[in-house]
């Protein structure tokens, strides 16, 4: 899965998502956390998000819409 910003739709950042997130079709693209609780699907805004960039160009995502995990925690 990847991050599309708002503001420029069509350009797609790589990112790594928290340990234990996983992606699945339900048929909509789904993203569960590690509880298997489903915090996103496809074309939904996500907010506050916190990360950073790594060497390989993606971005790593440590929180999103109000829920921080490591290295945001």
């Amino acid at each position: 899965m990847w991050l599309e910003p708002i503001d420029r739709p069509g350009v797609r950042t790589a990112v790594r998502w928290p340990a234990g997130f996983r992606a699945r079709f339900s048929p909509q693209l789904e993203l569960l956390d590690p509880d298997g609780i489903v915090v996103a699907r496809d074309g939904d805004v996500l907010t506050q998000i916190c990360g950073y960039p790594e060497a390989d160009g993606r971005f790593v995502i440590g929180a999103f819409n109000g829920i921080a995990y490591p290295p945001c925690s």
